[in-house]
């Protein structure tokens, strides 16, 4: 199993993971064909556009201090991903 295929199996596991770092957020996403943006004005608002529809788009926010993502961002990326078949998820 490759790298990319752990990453995004360890984040798709449920219950979720409740110490899946920001970082490998971020890797996930470029490895999903998403670019991350930061918001006008910088903080910890970011946003992904996926680069082949540029209307498909992921709004979140890094978390901090941690770098943890919380519970309710995974399902809610793994819901939109879902939704947008970019996944195989049950």
């Amino acid at each position: 199993m490759s790298k990319k295929e752990k990453l995004l199996n360890r984040f798709l596991l449920r219950p979720c993971v409740n110490d899946f770092a920001w970082d490998d957020f971020v890797t996930l996403m470029k490895q999903l064909d998403f670019k991350l943006h930061e918001k006008a004005g910088g903080g910890s608002h970011k946003y992904f556009i996926f680069n082949k529809d540029e209307s498909k788009v992921i709004n979140t926010s890094k978390p901090h201090p941690s770098g943890l993502l919380k519970v309710w961002q995974i399902k809610e990326v793994t819901d939109k991903l879902k939704e947008w078949q970019l996944i195989d998820y049950e």
